[in-house]
């Protein structure tokens, strides 16, 4: 597990399986093996995870957590696991943006103001918060860690408000055009987070 960890970390993918087994089953690759530790297999599985996530194989990733929960609930390795996914995604999703940029079809459509307009920014629960609007696509890993360590109710009001925000100041941001991709980063910040 730890050189799975230490290949994951390296992004060096293409050498997991051969620790994990190909078909990334615990019990497959120890058939002889008929009980684990709920260590072995919450570390095992928390791996896996990590992999499948990496591989862009998303669903199945949060499919391996769900099994995690159903087999221990509140595991830690499944919080650890979690703000891993997330902490991942984030650091690399510009490129993955890129990428689907390629294939990216427009669709034209009109705003509608779906929230009183405004031009003065939320007050946040937690300060923090105001950090998002600061960065482009890529928010420092310290940062996102910090949010995600955020009590959750609290974090999740303060995320709704950031979408409104969105919504609510959307002339303001629209003023500048040719940057308005580059001024609302913020409200991906949020969904990515909220999900």
């Amino acid at each position: 597990m730890s050189l799975a960890l230490e290949y994951y970390f390296e992004n060096n993918f293409s050498e997991i399986p051969a620790l994990l087994g190909s078909q990334l089953e615990l019990d497959a690759l120890y058939p002889e093996r008929k009980i684990f530790h709920i260590a072995e297999l919450m570390s095992y599985y928390k791996i896996v995870a990590l992999y499948l996530n990496a591989v862009d194989r998303v669903r199945e990733a949060w499919d391996v957590i769900k099994r995690m929960e159903t087999a221990c609930p509140g595991h830690p390795d499944i919080e650890i696991a979690t703000k891993e996914i997330f902490r991942y995604n984030a650091e690399h999703a510009f490129n993955r943006m890129k990428e689907m940029e390629k294939t990216r079809k427009t669709v034209f459509g009109f705003f509608r103001q779906s929230v009183p307009a405004s031009s003065i920014p939320p007050l946040f629960e937690n300060k923090i918060i105001e950090e998002l609007y600061k960065y482009d696509f890529r928010l420092p890993t310290e940062l996102l860690m910090e949010i995600m360590d955020l009590p959750e109710e609290s974090l999740i009001r303060d995320l709704k408000r950031v979408l409104e925000d969105g919504i609510a100041r959307y002339s303001f941001f629209q003023k500048d055009k040719e940057r308005l991709y580059e001024h609302t980063q913020f409200l991906l910040h949020a969904i990515f987070i909220m999900a």
